[in-house]
């Protein structure tokens, strides 16, 4: 990241959530390895980056993890007093995984209090950006292994430039 820019918003493509996931409602944590959760310390010099460079004008664009997510990133997630700093839009595969499911059977919204949306449908995100706002529309299809599934938008999100979290419209 520069530190001396000039741009309204800092996107950041990546292909594995940053935020982390715990997956165990108990005290111990259980992360998925295969994301930024595998590499804590390499995610926090990031973030804070992100939270001295560009705080709340950055929004991170993720693929490729088979699931639609909407997460506010804090500065720092082990400690959850740190202030958010950027938003995270997570994108599933249109086709890759079959139909998806309406209901996931568990959801991370529950004890992960900084993912603020999950589902398992397949879609795409679109994305209007302007200079004070960022928003972000989930796109999805009931099924995708036979022709002619409605495209359905189920939820849609706000980014307000310099205004820390995320808004649902």
């Amino acid at each position: 990241m520069v530190s001396r820019h000039h741009a309204r918003w800092q996107v950041l493509a990546n292909q594995v959530l940053v935020a982390p996931t715990d997956s165990d409602p108990g005290p111990a944590l259980q992360l998925p390895m295969d994301t930024w959760s595998g590499y804590p310390a390499a995610r926090d010099r990031l973030l804070r980056s992100i939270a001295e460079r560009a705080p709340n004008k950055t929004v991170v664009l993720t693929g490729d993890v088979h699931s639609h997510w909407v997460n506010e990133l804090h500065a720092d997630f082990s400690r959850p007093d740190q202030p958010v700093v950027a938003a995270e839009f997570v994108g599933t595969s249109i086709s890759s995984g079959g139909d998806g499911v309406a209901t996931p059977a568990n959801d991370p919204t529950v004890i992960n209090p900084h993912v603020k949306w999950h589902a398992q449908r397949r879609g795409y995100i679109t994305c209007v950006v302007e200079p004070g706002t960022w928003t972000a529309e989930y796109r999805t299809l009931a099924y995708v292994t036979r022709p002619g599934a409605p495209v359905e938008t189920p939820t849609r999100w706000r980014v307000t430039h310099g205004r820390p979290g995320i808004a649902r419209l």
